[in-house]
């Protein structure tokens, strides 16, 4: 249960995963990041995570000259503080199961960027709550990233995106599941 909302007012985008190699696209997300900083001095960037890759983001950080607008924070179980101080969710992956972190992210009121995949077409298209990229493609995240911050539907994507979460609650799905069963033949 959330214990709080991200807001437009933070200019921050947040990622949250594990550092595992060619999985969650962190490169991707920051090479994509260096390019919209070159037209926009505000937003932020903040990746959660640890693993194997941290080593390679941070020389990527450091080439860009992006180490006061990214900041990579170690693996916490404190997550919600995050999600709460952003503004925009960014999901970066090459290949994904199903998107925990988007679910999260949404329970917070944080609108969506992510990779056009099978699983989160599914989950996320035609639900209003954020904007796919064409999956590794730098140049798409970097042009959705700028069409997002001057989007003045933000807002209204945050309410859907808050809206829309409700559905994956404990007490939702159990009704689902409650319903099915007891529609079935006896």
């Amino acid at each position: 249960e959330p214990k709080g909302k991200g807001s437009s007012e933070h200019k921050k985008f947040l990622a949250v995963g594990r550092f595992s190699p060619l999985h969650k696209g962190f490169d991707i997300l920051i090479e994509a990041f260096a390019l919209f900083a070159k037209q926009n001095e505000d937003w932020t960037l903040d990746i959660v995570g640890e693993g194997p890759e941290e080593d390679m983001l941070r020389s990527l950080i450091s080439k860009h000259h992006l180490e006061k607008r990214v900041t990579i924070f170690p693996f916490t179980k404190d997550v919600e503080k995050h999600y709460e101080s952003a503004s925009v969710y960014v999901l970066s992956s090459r290949w994904e199961g199903f998107g925990l972190v988007l679910v999260e992210a949404m329970s917070y009121g944080l609108p969506i960027i992510s990779s056009y995949l099978p699983v989160t077409k599914e989950l996320l298209e035609g639900k209003e709550v954020g904007i796919f990229f064409e999956n590794e493609d730098v140049t798409d995240l970097a042009l959705k990233m700028k069409q997002t911050t001057r989007n003045e539907d933000l807002i209204s994507l945050s309410q859907t995106a808050l809206k829309y979460s409700q559905e994956f609650k404990t007490s939702y799905i159990i009704q689902q599941w409650r319903n099915i069963l007891s529609n079935l033949p006896q």
